[in-house]
């Protein structure tokens, strides 16, 4: 008899473990599917949303910044050259560098004069908002505006900060003169309020370079001087030509 509940207790015992070891597996088989298919619903809904930020692009608009000023004969401002960088932001969660804002920028140019509507120069103002480096209006490297006297034009001066190779030109580093194959763009773009009349990039030297500038205005900015990476040049504006420039008139 003992035999016999011994036989029963430990067939009892073997049951019990063997439902023990099921419900261990079920579960185990239930909290991988749930886990599953977290990474399932990750995958469809929550990426999206942590690559596309938890919101659209929120605008600011910009300030107006006044770049150039035309004045008159007593020296009294008549017009201006007005930029406004217009952002749109919104946050993203999941980047290489972690959290952090997207921003994109619209960029926008106006003639300001008194007492009338400004003018909008749509012919190099951004028509959407885009990514920094992406712009393509002709202004992208101007930073300066100068009016040109007796004239309705405009000319837009400005330097591409990425250096590129030019010829060899004299560079003087710590009071040696060495030959230098850096240049930089100076960009110059002529313009009215209506269309762009020219846009003309000269390599020049950079500053740091030669201790000069990289060009000065002349003539009521009808002229500029050049410090190009192969010698002085002169832009006239009026007539859109360059010529060599002496600085002794006398030279041949």
């Amino acid at each position: 008899m003992n035999r016999l509940k011994f036989m029963h207790d430990t067939n009892l015992n073997m049951q019990k473990q063997k439902n023990l070891t099921a419900l261990i597996a079920l579960s185990e088989f239930n909290g991988k599917r749930l886990i599953k298919r977290f990474f399932i619903n990750m995958i469809w809904v929550g990426l999206p949303l942590t690559f596309a930020g938890c919101s659209g692009y929120k605008v600011q608009p910009g300030t107006p910044e006044v770049l150039g000023e035309r004045t008159n004969s007593n020296g009294e401002v008549i017009q201006q050259v007005v930029r406004i960088i217009n952002t749109s932001t919104k946050q993203v969660l999941l980047t290489p560098e972690g959290p952090r804002p997207s921003i994109k920028y619209k960029i926008e140019y106006f003639l300001k004069e008194t007492n009338k509507p400004d003018v909008e120069l749509s012919f190099v103002s951004d028509k959407e908002f885009h990514f920094s480096g992406e712009g393509k209006s002709s202004f992208q490297n101007c930073d300066r505006f100068w009016a040109v006297a007796g004239s309705p034009l405009w000319i837009g001066t400005g330097i591409d900060p990425t250096s590129r190779e030019a010829g060899g030109h004299p560079w003087i580093y710590n009071g040696q003169q060495l030959t230098s194959q850096n240049g930089k763009d100076l960009h110059i773009v002529v313009f009215d309020n209506s269309h762009v009349l020219a846009h003309r990039p000269v390599t020049v030297i950079p500053k740091f370079e030669s201790l000069t500038d990289e060009f000065t205005m002349g003539n009521n900015n009808m002229t500029i001087t050049i410090n190009s990476t192969v010698g002085l040049k002169r832009y006239d504006v009026i007539h859109d030509a360059f010529t060599d420039f002496k600085l002794n008139p006398a030279e041949k």
